[in-house]
């Protein structure tokens, strides 16, 4: 089973509702974040290259 990351950024207060049951094209939702996961990282690895 091979798996894919998406990022989807949608108006504040328009993001949708999601659950185990959430069909993502024809695949099983597996793991969700209510945060910008990206920019997390992006902070995570600005600090350690300081």
């Amino acid at each position: 089973m091979s798996k894919m990351t998406f990022v989807v950024d949608f108006p504040d207060g328009q993001e949708p509702t999601v659950s185990a049951a959430t069909d993502i094209l024809g695949g099983k939702l597996v793991s969700a974040a209510f945060a910008d996961i990206a920019e997390r990282y992006d902070l995570t690895m600005a600090a350690r290259l300081a």
